[in-house]
């Protein structure tokens, strides 16, 4: 893989107010600031690579598993978009920020990509399905997956890249409609 990544914030204990030591983070207590930024190839292997490292990284944040599935969803339906449409080659890199504070789960993405559709950045739709199985189409549902998901998302082209962020609420009552059929 061709991730370089920073270091991971993974101190996951609360400083006490009196100053004491800190001790291993609990239920109730405010979820800690955390970071992921890395760089990878923008090629099916690296996308693979990275989110199986995204998902062992992450494992011990403090947002139930279901944040950090859709995080893993999101990343995945995006960044393999960057692969299969962006036309950047393989030599590009794609660069992935992941930050965790109070209340959102933040990705920014910047890929040196073919710039993104504006279609894309509409509400999107479901593709039109057949009654059949086999009459399912391959694709076309990536987008609808990360407006389903994401919150906040934002797009702009600067200096010949893609720049890309979203977010997904952490804090009670903020979670995604999504997942009230989970």
């Amino acid at each position: 893989m061709t991730a370089t990544r920073q270091p991971l914030e993974d101190d996951d204990r609360v400083p006490m107010a009196d100053g004491t030591a800190p001790r291993p983070a609990g239920p109730g207590d405010p979820i800690q600031p955390r970071s992921l930024s890395c760089r990878i190839g923008a090629t099916a292997q690296d996308v693979s690579t990275f989110l199986a490292d995204f998902t062992n990284a992450t494992t011990a944040w403090p947002p139930d598993e279901a944040v950090l599935d859709d995080a893993a969803i999101l990343l995945g339906e995006f960044l393999n978009n960057v692969v299969e449409h962006g036309e950047a080659g393989p030599a590009a890199e794609i660069q992935i920020d992941v930050t965790l504070d109070a209340s959102h789960l933040r990705i920014a993405t910047k890929d040196s990509g073919a710039p993104l559709p504006a279609t894309c950045l509409a509400d999107a739709a479901l593709p039109e399905a057949g009654g059949r199985i086999d009459d399912l189409p391959e694709g076309g549902f990536g987008w609808f997956i990360i407006h389903q998901i994401a919150s906040d998302i934002a797009y702009e082209r600067v200096d010949g890249r893609n720049c890309l962020a979203f977010s997904i609420p952490t804090g009670p009552g903020q979670i995604p409609a999504l997942d009230q059929d989970r």
